[in-house]
């Protein structure tokens, strides 16, 4: 995978140097003729890089011999129906599957990012993400990996356009890929009603402050809560028990400060932000204030903050754009996003061998 991550890097670059003379039009087909290739690759050797692939390989053998009844019931249906149309066409054949997975996964980020990103800090986005979320999201965790590439793309497109009952249906869609989209889907509808009213600075400074007191007082009335009104829920009940076992973490997560950093810096700013970023930021503050509520329970705490993922990695980039900042600071913030997306390459790759925060 580092090799991979070399090759991209480099690809990158080239790309960055091409989109001087070409624009972004030349650059984006350059960039997803290459993830075409790769992921191509990896989908056909993907048991080699997939920690998952055991467990979804015996959920693919279960859906290729189920009616299609049993495949729009019970768990993730959204993703039965999407296995079962593929292997309709291609059969049972886990390669094709994880390959469409991949690029519908590569498609809804690049989608998402074009919506806010042109030039080199669309580039930088690509290089974050691709350290961030493209070894848990495309090759391993490919439901959620969907769902939230997917969600997030609808939620950024209604910030820009006008809301339709189309796009409402299309985010309730997401939450049959992955349950736990859900909370996402509830926040977008809080902003939607009451934007003007907690899209400001002062409301995500208290929303910050409310959820490291929640942390700091509230952890086992909260634990006890949650667990007594999941109990029945057996999906749940697997991340209360520790089925998942995903080491203990803490408010001095790396990826947690590098948010709470970046989202001070962007509050410093605030009015250098457009409405557009600055409810970005908000949703990346709320994906902090979930990790800092849920952070009696590890999985809880890292999937439910994870949610928000694609709008903090954007709200890193944002620095870039801030036209009272001089040159030089840009340029050192350019090179702290390119070590950042090597250091959060190598953290999730260590999904491949042990599950780590």
């Amino acid at each position: 995978m580092y090799v991979i991550a070399g090759i991209f890097f480099i690809y990158l670059n080239l790309l960055m140097f091409l989109s001087k003379k070409y624009g972004d039009k030349v650059v984006s087909a350059f960039y997803i003729i290459f993830f075409i290739c790769l992921n191509f690759y990896l989908s056909s050797y993907i048991s080699d890089f997939s920690r998952d692939f055991s467990n979804y390989s015996d959920w693919f053998d279960e859906i290729y011999f189920s009616g299609i009844f049993d495949n729009l019931t019970g768990k993730d249906p959204g993703f039965k129906f999407l296995v079962s149309f593929i292997q309709l066409i291609f059969g049972n054949q886990y390669a094709y599957i994880y390959f469409i997975y991949m690029m519908l996964i590569f498609y809804f980020i690049y989608k998402f990012a074009r919506q806010i990103f042109s030039g080199y800090n669309l580039l930088v986005f690509f290089w974050i993400v691709f350290g961030s979320t493209f070894v848990l999201y495309e090759i391993t965790q490919i439901r959620v990996g969907l769902a939230i590439s997917f969600s997030s793309f609808i939620v950024i497109s209604n910030i820009y356009s006008k809301n339709n009952l189309f796009s409402w249906i299309l985010l309730t869609l997401s939450y049959f890929f992955h349950q736990s989209i859900v909370i996402l889907l509830i926040s977008y509808l809080i902003i939607f009603c009451f934007n003007k009213q907690i899209v400001t600075r002062l409301f995500i400074v208290s929303m910050l402050l409310l959820g490291l007191l929640i942390n700091l007082a509230f952890q086992d009335k909260l634990s006890n809560l949650i667990g007594f009104y999941l109990m029945n829920n057996e999906r749940a009940e697997n991340y209360l028990n520790g089925v998942e076992n995903l080491s203990k973490i803490s408010l001095l997560s790396f990826f947690f400060l590098c948010k709470i950093i970046v989202i001070a810096i962007l509050l410093f700013y605030w009015e250098y932000l457009s409405k557009v970023r600055r409810t970005v930021v908000f949703l990346s503050a709320l994906g902090c204030f979930f990790y800092m509520v849920f952070m009696f329970n590890g999985v809880f705490a890292v999937r439910v903050s994870e949610l928000f993922i694609l709008f903090s990695l954007a709200s890193f980039v944002f620095p870039l754009e801030i036209n009272s900042l001089n040159k030089d600071l840009k340029y050192f913030w350019f090179l702290i996003l390119y070590v950042l997306g090597g250091i959060f390459l190598y953290s999730s790759s260590k999904i491949l061998l042990d599950y780590t925060v």
